[in-house]
């Protein structure tokens, strides 16, 4: 029962996960390629286009994160 229920926490957790930071990752990946990349218009479920949308997600959460992270010591100071 234990590898059912971290099976699906697991899943809920990557569905999340693109779920969130798909679109900001889009956006920031359209502006820096002047519109030529990436070439989905939304999430697929298509096995060929999971890599895309995982690296698209991960943009999006370097994007929305990495500025918190650098903004948070020069609030401190």
């Amino acid at each position: 029962m234990e590898y059912v229920a971290g099976f699906c926490a697991a899943l809920l957790r990557s569905l999340a996960f693109y779920a969130v930071f798909f679109w900001p990752g889009w956006l920031v990946l359209r502006v820096i390629t002047f519109g030529r990349f990436p070439r989905l218009r939304k999430p697929s479920r298509h096995v060929e286009d999971l890599f895309d949308v995982q690296f698209v997600s991960f943009i999006g959460f370097i994007a929305i994160v990495g500025p918190c992270v650098l903004l948070v010591p020069l609030m401190r100071s």
